[in-house]
């Protein structure tokens, strides 16, 4: 890689980035970075084009318009053996599992080490074994994909991603339709953190999921009808008074007010009921769950009571946050 491309600021740059077809208009004129150690979830309903900016920010797909730079790369320009180098240094999650079904779980998550690199099998089984512990996937290793359930394969698609050790990863949809709950948020949350703090990866989200990405992202986006209409820091982003379209955000922020409220309860602080602080009507807190926040539902609840609340979100205890929403079946994937 020229030196360029090796000393340039950022990870990702998106100018001006749209993507469309005869068909369909998936979005248009997107504008975005990716610092080395930060998190950036774009989060919104489904519909919005938001996997399809995912493939093109990886370089899996070339844009109709603008610039996409990948690790300083101009990926519309680039050649096929360029190409191939960069996304030796990316790892990319799918929405729907990649994994090789006549493979198991640790010979799928070792492929890429054995077509990439000069590793020994013994540092490979190593390399393997240590991702397998730090996913909680010891007890599947032997097993294959078709066999086990969608949280355990999807688990197996995020270790495969990272065991290259990659300089950025894009996850698309990382929660959707696994059955996951707390034992995900447990498990992935502080693996992107680690990533990112402590071995500088540059982390890409796109999801439903507004909680996980409120309690995991350095930046949050938010996609409507194929337009990135808000984009910043998640301070920035409970404080916003610019869209009616973030609404969802600034009603979660009166959730995690009601929450705290409730949490010193539970620890004694008060002799009041955990319900009395609560709005009418509202769930107590034994009703959230780590699985129910999607951006439809969060954001259907803002409409009907809107909220300008903002907090110091270092402040925030780590508890559930979920506020009330449908529990009904995940909408289609985009």
């Amino acid at each position: 890689m020229d030196a360029e491309a090796e000393n340039h600021p950022y990870l990702l740059e998106l100018d001006s980035v749209s993507y469309m077809t005869h068909e369909r208009r998936f979005f248009e004129s997107v504008t975005l970075r990716l610092e080395s150690g930060n998190i950036l979830c774009i989060v919104g309903p489904s519909g919005q084009g938001k996997s399809m900016l995912c493939s093109v920010a990886a370089g899996l797909v070339i844009p109709t318009s603008g610039t996409v730079k990948l690790l300083g790369r101009d990926t519309a320009s680039c050649s096929y053996a360029e190409t191939q180098r960069l996304r030796r240094r990316i790892g990319f999650v799918f929405q729907r599992s990649a994994l090789l079904a006549n493979m198991t779980i640790e010979e799928n998550i070792s492929l890429p080490l054995l077509y990439h690199t000069q590793l020994t099998q013994t540092e490979i089984g190593r390399k393997v074994s240590e991702m397998l512990e730090s996913m909680e996937l010891e007890e599947t290793a032997a097993e294959r994909p078709a066999g086990l359930p969608e949280m355990a394969v999807q688990r197996a698609n995020i270790a495969r991603a990272l065991i290259m050790e990659p300089e950025i990863i894009f996850l698309d949809e990382p929660l959707e339709d696994t059955g996951f709950g707390r034992r995900v948020h447990r498990i992935i949350k502080p693996l992107l953190k680690k990533l990112a703090r402590e071995k500088n990866v540059g982390v890409f989200i796109v999801s439903r999921d507004v909680h996980f990405a409120y309690r995991t992202a350095d930046r949050i986006g938010f996609m409507e009808d194929g337009v990135l209409v808000e984009e910043g820091t998640v301070e920035e982003m409970s404080l916003s008074r610019q869209s009616t379209r973030v609404g969802f955000l600034r009603e979660l922020t009166s959730h995690i007010s009601r929450m705290r409220m409730e949490e010193a309860m539970r620890k004694g602080s008060s002799g009041i009921s955990l319900d009395a602080g609560s709005p009418a009507g509202a769930p107590a807190a034994d009703e959230f769950e780590d699985d129910g926040g999607t951006a439809e539902n969060v954001r259907d609840d803002a409409r009907k009571e809107p909220k300008t609340t903002a907090f110091d979100v270092n402040e925030v205890p780590d508890i559930s946050i979920d506020p009330p929403g449908d529990d009904g079946p995940s909408p289609a994937e985009e």
